[in-house]
């Protein structure tokens, strides 16, 4: 059910009314969804970079590095009434916070300067690179592997439903990097589109078209080594803090999703 508003602030409450109040008045006349739908839109560029000039990207995010300074419980309300529009909007409006937060508190300040910062603004876009053609929920069984190679990572593998893949200037990468130390020896990479990632299809996900769900190809792809995220090895701690917000706010946007069927379907049996 909706987050009932018993449980919010007054703050909260009128944080939800501009929100919806912006959905309504700056994105649902441009036919987003519609365009989204019918394929006429690869990504939902303009939606988020709407988003990013009005203030509501990365509002789990400080400040300090170009977010909102709010908290998860505004993520969720945004979320559930994003999902009322469309479900990859969702994941569009939400993953500038969902990588966002990984960045925020295991990145450099050099990292968050060149990566979180234009994120907050809507100015480049990011994915995540988890699932792959043999492992989805069972992380600790990836293949793609970065091998040590002085100042880089040599980083080879294949990653698969990349939502925002088809746009995003830039992926946090999960690979292994101690194959024998299982979960343990897994780590983020922040790898640029240009370095050499291949995004090779656009998948026909029903309910998610034009988010641009793609699958990647990374075949002796060099990282620097400042684009480590974190530690070595630090991969499936970094995995499980970023997943907590992602997991909260998808599930919102689906919350949100069957609120607006439930009042459609209410409508027509009138």
């Amino acid at each position: 059910m909706p987050v009932p508003d018993v449980f919010l602030t007054a703050e909260e409450l009128a944080f939800r009314d501009r929100y919806r109040r912006f959905l309504q008045e700056e994105i649902v006349p441009l036919k987003i969804v519609e365009r989204m739908d019918s394929e006429a839109m690869e990504y939902p560029t303009e939606f988020i970079r709407r988003c990013g000039r009005a203030g509501y990207l990365g509002l789990a995010i400080a400040k300090e590095w170009g977010g909102q300074g709010l908290d998860t419980v505004h993520e969720v309300l945004a979320s559930e009434e994003t999902g009322v529009l469309s479900t990859g909007l969702v994941c569009a409006r939400g993953m500038p916070t969902y990588m966002g937060k990984a960045l925020e508190r295991y990145g450099t300040p050099e990292q968050k300067e060149r990566y979180l910062v234009p994120v907050m603004k809507g100015e480049k876009f990011v994915a995540e690179a988890l699932t792959e053609p043999v492992a989805g929920s069972d992380l600790a069984g990836i293949k793609t592997k970065a091998v040590r190679d002085g100042d880089h990572y040599v980083i080879t593998g294949e990653k698969r439903f990349q939502a925002g893949g088809i746009g995003a200037d830039f992926f946090l990468v999960l690979a292994v990097t101690d194959p024998a130390a299982g979960h343990r020896g897994l780590s983020f990479f922040i790898v640029e589109r240009d370095m050499g990632v291949t995004v090779e299809e656009k998948y026909q996900l029903l309910g998610f078209r034009g988010m641009g769900a793609s699958r990647l190809g990374l075949k002796e792809v060099r990282v620097p080594r400042a684009n480590l995220l974190g530690e070595e090895g630090q991969g499936w701690e970094i995995f499980n803090y970023l997943i907590r917000t992602e997991r909260l706010c998808e599930a919102a946007g689906n919350i949100g999703a069957g609120r607006e069927a439930l009042r459609i379907a209410a409508e027509y049996s009138d």
